[in-house]
């Protein structure tokens, strides 16, 4: 929980950046996926197998993925609301963590504000 606190409160600190930003595809797009990233970083049972040691390396490796992703993705969400155009870099983090974890296609936004 010392990791999902902190990053669901700033998800919903850029959230209401984004609220009052002018909306694009790409940061759409951008918040949609960090909303993936914190429900998954936050619905698992990550930490229940990692307690019971069902299979910690495997979980930890999956928490802590879902939680740099999430990170880098507000980094990224930051940056575009500050103005920075996002470079091909950005895209491409955007990419593959849609190819990887793509999952609540229905996901809405409106369900944080």
């Amino acid at each position: 929980w010392d990791h999902i606190y902190p990053a669901e409160e700033r998800f919903l600190e850029m959230l209401h950046r984004y609220k009052i930003h002018k909306k694009t595809d790409f940061i759409e797009q951008v918040f949609g996926q960090a909303a993936r990233e914190l429900l998954l970083l936050e619905s698992s049972d990550w930490q229940f197998i990692i307690t019971t040691k069902g299979a910690p390396d495997y979980s930890r490796e999956r928490f802590h993925n879902h939680s740099l992703v999430l990170t880098q993705l507000l980094d990224l969400a930051e940056r575009t609301l500050d103005g920075i155009a996002p470079d091909e870099h950005d895209r491409e983090l955007l990419e593959s963590a849609r190819s990887n974890d793509g999952v609540f296609s229905e996901i809405d936004l409106k369900w944080w504000m």
